[in-house]
């Protein structure tokens, strides 16, 4: 929490330096910043804790396993269980006219091969979308409703 922080130290060193005259005003402020910041702060760490999934343990030979299936699954040519693949480890293509970029996270990465099995054909769905992106016409509904 890097700028009410930086803005507090300013004012911490106005009084030290004399600039600033302590106040009861002032004090009920900084008070007041500091319950801010603690609150802020364990929202912060609560909704981390939300977003994180709960992964198992696994090796390399799990990793190996879910790699290979990966890999017969894009070669069979199963356009839906690889899409159910590609999104369980993608969040973000980009495609421009020099090159085409592939973006996903490490932690998805890691979500989807702790809850693959072997015995599963296509990896589970992500449970924690990050970021949603309404547009005014999606969900739209009926006039009066």
């Amino acid at each position: 929490m890097a700028v009410p922080s930086a803005g507090l130290n300013v004012l911490y060193d106005q009084i030290a330096e004399g600039q600033l005259t302590v106040n009861e005003v002032l004090t009920q402020s900084l008070d007041n910043k500091n319950r801010e910041i603690r609150f802020l702060t364990d929202q912060i760490e609560e909704l981390e804790l939300q977003l994180s999934p709960a992964l198992k343990r696994y090796g390399r030979a799990h990793t190996r396993a879910f790699c290979e299936a990966f890999q017969e699954t894009l070669a069979a040519g199963n356009k839906e269980a690889t899409k159910a693949y590609l999104s369980s480890v993608i969040s973000e293509i980009s495609v421009s006219k020099r090159e085409v970029k592939i973006v996903g996270k490490k932690l998805q990465l890691a979500a989807a091969i702790s809850e693959w099995t072997q015995s599963m054909q296509l990896p589970a769905v992500p449970i924690v979308v990050t970021k949603w992106r309404a547009r005014h016409d999606s969900n739209v509904r009926p006039p009066g409703s």
